[in-house]
């Protein structure tokens, strides 16, 4: 499992797969928020990508 996702990492660095259940599960984990917290940060951002994400969490107080 480790191995799939280091190389989820690698792949797709840039952008989240929301058709991939591991892809969700492994963003979720690495931010400690639910997959729901997740689909509503991409929703706002209207975005995928992790950087835009990540930084639309930071302004919502999560500490990544």
């Amino acid at each position: 499992m480790q191995e799939f996702l280091n190389r989820v990492t690698l792949q797709n660095e840039a952008r989240i797969d929301l058709d991939q259940n591991r892809e969700i599960s492994y963003w979720s984990q690495q931010w400690a928020i639910t997959p729901k917290q997740l689909y509503k940060a991409v929703q706002a951002t209207g975005s995928n990508c992790v950087k835009e994400i990540k930084e639309y969490l930071r302004g919502k107080g999560f500490a990544l």
